[in-house]
């Protein structure tokens, strides 16, 4: 595979990229993310619904491709927050029966 790099200056790569080598190029050339989504009020609907049925329906959903669609579907959607669980006070009161009896004296 023959790469062109488009930061500063396009450049054609003589040797072709493989393996960790091409994975390692990607990720220190990729095209930057895009900030800001401006959906309408019908395409962020749409969208949501989308990623729900894709995560729903998709065959391996602990793979990277179903925590990505995720991680977006969190943006878009952030989940209820959940309140936190309060356990119950314990109660500290002397035993009344089983191994602790008062002495006979």
């Amino acid at each position: 595979m023959f790469v062109v790099c488009h930061r500063s200056t396009p450049e054609v790569l003589t040797s072709p990229i493989r393996g960790s080598r091409l994975r390692q190029w990607l990720r220190d050339h990729h095209i930057p993310t895009m900030q800001n989504l401006e959906l309408t009020d019908a395409e962020a609907p749409a969208l949501i619904a989308l990623l729900k049925h894709a995560i729903a329906d998709d065959r391996y959903p602990l793979s990277e491709r179903a925590q990505a669609w995720q991680g977006i579907l969190d943006k878009l959607e952030p989940p209820p927050a959940r309140p936190l669980a309060v356990p119950p006070p314990k109660i500290y009161a002397p035993p009344t029966k089983g191994r602790w009896r008062p002495r006979r004296g």
